[in-house]
């Protein structure tokens, strides 16, 4: 196995462990967790229910970089959810200081699967192609 091939995986096994262990904890112990919740949040549901829904978006993100293709995308989310952890959460930056390091992981896999020819091409595999409005010339 190549040195890239291995790094790669590591990256990718080891960020997609961190987001599954997180979101299953979340779910079966709410209790121990509920306290990481923002309290902004709670404008839209309470946190058993909020942390019920960040658990099934953060295995969805964790599944789909430890199998998937295209991992740009969710490599994102995932930056973009642990850098909201830290800044929502700053003050517990005793216990959540390893996100740091994590985020930088995500961050990593993203700039690594960056596509060729910008974020436009991010999507072309994921979304159904337009069709054209122009008729087309001859």
């Amino acid at each position: 196995m190549k040195k890239e091939v291995l790094v790669e995986y590591t990256l990718r096994s080891g960020l997609a462990f961190s987001l599954l262990y997180a979101a299953i904890a979340g779910i079966l112990d709410p209790s121990s967790w509920v306290g990481y919740v923002p309290n902004f949040l709670t404008a839209v549901a309470d946190k058993e229910t909020l942390l019920i829904l960040i658990g099934v978006m953060q295995s969805i993100i964790a599944l789909w970089i430890l199998f998937g293709k295209r991992i740009f995308i969710p490599s994102t989310l995932a930056a973009l959810f642990i850098l909201s952890i830290l800044v929502s959460q700053f003050s517990l930056l005793d216990v959540i200081f390893r996100d740091v390091t994590v985020l930088s992981v995500a961050i990593a896999l993203a700039i690594g699967h960056y596509p060729e020819g910008g974020i436009k091409n991010a999507f072309r595999e994921i979304l159904p192609a337009r069709k054209s409005t122009k008729p087309s010339e001859r």
